[in-house]
Order: structure tokens, then sequence, then C-alpha cells
């Protein structure tokens, strides 16, 4: 979100994830933001079963959720996050090794 400029594009950001991962639905956003708002989030959100071809010519299709989504693009890819994904499976590896070698003993 902090990648985005504009209160539309810092609203379609957050609320992309809150239609994906909750049981908050478009209408119900409908009744609380602006077509403009409603019309980007259910661009940007993916939909069960979809290919990827459809997906992208949605986003494209909407300029302000193209934004939103090359900026979640440039921030899921940043090096800094990287190296923290990277390190956090190290991580899990390394506990999932000790507490199997203890299992064992």
């Amino acid at each position: 979100m902090g990648s985005v400029d504009g209160i539309e594009a810092k609203t379609v950001a957050v609320l992309h994830d809150v239609v994906e991962d909750t049981h908050v639905s478009l209408e119900t956003l409908s009744f609380l933001f602006p077509d403009l708002i409603v019309r980007a989030v259910d661009a940007i959100s993916k939909r069960e079963g979809e290919l990827n071809r459809a997906y992208w010519e949605r986003v494209k299709a909407n300029p302000l959720a193209l934004e939103v989504k090359l900026a979640d693009i440039a921030h899921n890819t940043s090096p800094g996050r990287v190296a923290a994904r990277i390190e956090a499976r190290h991580e899990a590896k390394k506990t999932a090794m000790v507490e199997k070698a203890h299992a064992g003993e």
C-alpha cells in the first residue's frame, strides 16, 4: 500500500486483500465505497479457477487496478522482501530438522 499514491489507489490496495481473504463481498463494498473503487477492487481481485490471461486482461482494462497491481508486484519482489522470505524458509527448515532430531531421541 505504501508504494501507491492517492487515496483511491491506497483504498483499492487494502480492499482487494479484504475481498480475497475474507467473506466481505464486492456487493458489501458497493454500499460503502464509490463505484470507481469497487470496479478497481473487482478488477484486481483474483477469482477461483480463473486463468491468468483472463485475470491480467481484466486488470489491464482498469487503470486504477493496474496501478495497484504493478505496485504490489514491485513490493512483493523487492530485494529486502525476497531476502526475508528466503530467511524465513531457511529458519523453518532448521526448526523442522531440530524437531525431527529431538523426536528420534
